[in-house]
């Protein structure tokens, strides 16, 4: 698959410098099949070069390149460009190029799971808070911001569910086809139903979320605080997570910061009852996350995502449907109080 762009179009497009790149790589791609790494080799040679310094690392280092992280370099380029046309953002749009016209029919433009991961990063980046070399600790076997794709849970290896969408007998101990508490084995099912069906409300408040405050940090001149503070975590809970916030059970009057972490780390990944091998990635998590408490970012995202969707979603259960014409209603599940929601959740009754 080469760069199916016409050198015409390429010359229309770009100014001399990032044409010429182009064609270059256009040359080099032409009748081979271009995979991830020979993409990401051809752009690190051709056009990061012609950019400064300081924005050519748009690829993690002693990691493979995918076609997500392709994508990614885009919106990392147009992040640091501050809306300013230049170079900057002409390499980006070649890159975006490249990952788009490298298949016929062209790529799809898709939202990656992992979007708010890399704005987290661009945030992190733009204020000077090194964290990106505390992502992946073993080499690329262990990813700090891996989440299941239908909430803020660590997904299971090889797969993009956490256990409590899975609940295999691989992945949570005392559960299996031969196992005496095997009465659970279908409760997995049902709660993978619900997160299939609450998956577009989820992304959809991951996105409105993520966008309002990306936009408020450039509108702030870079100065909003949107990221997890240091101090007073309590007051950001209540104005960037509200409704996480009054799902904790807590004597707020008296929690410290200390207690708050503890306290959300606790309740949205505690490992539970998982088997050994899942577990010991969420020790391990929670450990940095407690050492790091910045990097509860995405998950906190995530969460409060989760529970804005769901409480969308049950606000339309019954009779409070539109149109449903019901004298009587049916009580939407309330999720105010979100720890003791999981503890008597059907699916974690036994956790």
């Amino acid at each position: 698959m080469p760069l199916y762009l016409d050198s015409s179009v390429i010359e229309a497009s770009f100014s001399e410098p990032v044409a010429e790149a182009m064609l270059a790589i256009k040359a080099v791609m032409d009748g081979k099949p271009v995979t991830p790494s020979l993409a990401a080799r051809l752009i690190k040679d051709h056009l990061l070069p012609l950019i400064a310094l300081e924005y050519r690392d748009v690829f993690t280092a002693g990691k493979a390149p995918s076609w997500d992280d392709i994508a990614h370099a885009y919106p990392t380029l147009v992040f640091c460009s501050e809306g300013q046309k230049g170079i900057l953002t002409e390499v980006a749009s070649a890159i975006n190029a490249i990952w788009t016209y490298t298949k016929s029919p062209p790529r799809d433009v898709v939202i990656s799971d992992l979007i708010e991961v890399s704005h987290f990063f661009h945030l992190c980046d733009h204020l000077k808070i090194p964290v990106k070399h505390l992502r992946y600790q073993h080499g690329t076997s262990f990813d700090l911001f891996r989440f299941c794709k239908y909430c803020w849970r660590r997904p299971v290896p090889g797969r993009s569910i956490c256990p409590v969408h899975t609940l295999g007998s691989n992945h949570v101990s005392g559960i299996g086809p031969h196992s005496e508490t095997n009465h659970h084995s279908d409760l997995g099912f049902l709660e993978y139903k619900e997160g299939k069906r609450q998956r577009e409300r989820f992304d959809a408040a991951l996105n409105d979320i993520l966008t309002r405050e990306v936009m408020e940090f450039h509108d702030s001149n870079f100065t909003a605080q949107i990221l997890l503070p240091a101090a007073g975590i309590k007051d950001w809970l209540a104005l960037r997570r509200p409704h996480l916030r009054a799902a904790l059970a807590l004597e707020w009057e008296s929690a410290t910061d200390t207690i708050l972490i503890d306290t959300l780390i606790n309740a949205l990944h505690n490992p539970g009852r998982m088997a050994f091998s899942v577990q010991q990635a969420y020790v391990h998590a929670n450990t940095l996350f407690r050492n790091h408490p910045i990097l509860l970012w995405p998950m906190l995202l995530r969460a409060e995502a989760w529970l804005v969707a769901r409480q969308k979603r049950h606000s339309n259960w019954g009779g409070k449907r539109k149109k449903a014409g019901r004298k009587k209603t049916i009580p939407a599940i309330d999720v105010s109080n979100f720890c003791s929601y999981i503890k008597n959740s059907h699916i974690l009754s036994w956790w």
